[in-house]
């Protein structure tokens, strides 16, 4: 797929009404200050004939105008992501947010379940580095009458539930949905309080990860229930993926000289919010989600994928509001922080945002025919993106090239992998 795309205009969207003086200053959190300044790229893929297909019989003019009016309004509560990210905390100055709009050369079918995910960089109206904005914008219109709407959100800010909950904020204001309990959501600023940075604890502003590809694989719903088959007790998709993708990417490295890669570190994500005492909701807005050690690649069993699922859960239930409650202890939030920046470049990384409403984000058109990330910074990562049907599996990884190709090449791995034009002609008859 070689897509062009042409920026057509760009605009700064400021806040519906000033932020008061007294919310200005808002310290970055102790999980805030472990994050690299870089962007979560999510964009998301709306076609013709979607669910209310009135999309798009306004005007290019007319959508953008609407969007706009809709994030300002939406900034007034999110009023962080209209200011600008500095070392330690967030100045909330009302500077405004990046709007970028744009003219994709081609149809939205030439576009939606693209593997090769840097190719999607284009839909975003910046790369990787977040420099000190916390947000920015770009929507994209197919000269099929589709649109895709890029959003760079600074890693610095937000997480993956932080998103969540600010796209479909701004959704329900865009289609005007303004009954119920919207009215009463107030997103929460306060996780510094919660989670004071440690003393002396630095804030990382690049990220010195080595370069990495990104690659999309979909697991249909008969492969995944091939996988969980395999085991004698319940198994999740995600744990039972989880699994057998580990297995496949130390098979698919056998071939290395033995030694010349240093023993890898599993982690699991895990959000914060649910394992505390009393539990928080998906509107307090910033970091909290920490980290469960499985192993290393070199301990007894790593290479069982039974083994692997018990450690991996033993791993997350020990992160429970006991080990939250000491993250709010400075001391032993520091000594964590210090083992955690040690382990950086030696882990490999598993997540997931497959448990959050991604495809509840309906600006007034129906729900997005897709969503996904494009390129991340990290390598030795694993991500998982909700369907928009529900079953199934889609995996979002990141190697370095070469154990990429490895992967890529491995006759197990492909056998359970569904094939890209299949992703794809499930929408082609509403494109």
């Amino acid at each position: 797929m070689n897509m062009e795309v042409v920026v057509t205009s760009r605009d700064n969207i400021k806040p519906s009404c000033p932020t008061p003086q007294h919310l200005r200053h808002l310290p970055l959190s102790y999980f805030d200050r472990t994050m690299y300044r870089v962007f979560i790229p999510m964009i998301f893929f709306y076609s013709k004939g979607s669910e209310k297909g009135d999309i798009i019989k306004a005007t290019h003019l007319e959508t953008s105008n609407h969007l706009k009016i809709s994030l300002a309004e939406t900034l007034a509560k999110f009023y962080p992501l209209a200011g600008r990210v500095k070392e330690y905390h967030t100045e909330c100055n009302d500077q405004g947010v990046p709007f970028f709009e744009a003219q994709a050369k081609c149809r939205l079918s030439q576009v939606v379940g693209e593997s090769y995910l840097a190719k999607l960089n284009k839909l975003l109206p910046y790369g990787e580095q977040a420099r000190d904005l916390a947000l920015a914008i770009q929507i994209n219109f197919f000269d099929c009458g589709g649109i895709a709407i890029g959003v760079c959100l600074s890693h610095k800010v937000v997480d993956g539930s932080s998103l969540s909950s600010f796209l479909n904020y701004w959704a329900r204001i865009a289609r005007g949905d303004h009954c119920g309990n919207l009215n009463l959501i107030c997103p929460r600023f306060d996780l510094a309080k919660l989670f004071p940075p440690a003393e002396n604890q630095i804030s990382y502003s690049t990220t010195n990860c080595s370069s990495s590809v990104a690659r999309r694989f979909v697991f249909s719903a008969s492969a995944l229930s091939a996988m969980r088959s395999k085991y004698p007790m319940q198994t999740s998709r995600s744990e039972a993926l989880s699994a057998f993708i580990w297995m496949r990417f130390l098979a698919a490295g056998k071939g290395k000289d033995a030694g010349s890669e240093s023993p890898l570190l599993v982690h699991h994500a895990v959000d914060l919010r649910t394992r505390m005492d009393p539990p928080l909701s998906e509107y307090h807005i910033g970091n909290l989600a920490g980290f469960a050690r499985v192993g290393s690649s070199m301990d007894a069993g790593m290479e069982d994928d039974y083994v692997f699922i018990k450690k991996s859960r033993d791993a997350i239930r020990r992160v429970d509001h006991n080990f939250v409650k000491n993250l709010q202890n400075a001391e032993f939030a520091y000594r964590f922080l210090q083992i955690k920046t040690a382990e950086h470049q030696s882990s490999w990384y598993f997540s997931s945002l497959a448990q959050f409403p991604l495809y509840e984000a309906d600006f007034g058109w129906g729900r997005p025919i897709w969503v996904t990330m494009s390129g991340l910074y990290t390598v030795n990562s694993l991500t998982f993106m909700p369907t928009r049907s529900g079953d199934g599996a889609e995996a979002l990884l990141y190697l370095k090239e070469d154990d990429m190709a490895k992967l890529e090449a491995d006759k197990e791995f492909l056998e359970f992998v569904s094939p890209p034009s299949g992703f794809k002609n499930q929408f082609l008859s509403s494109l």
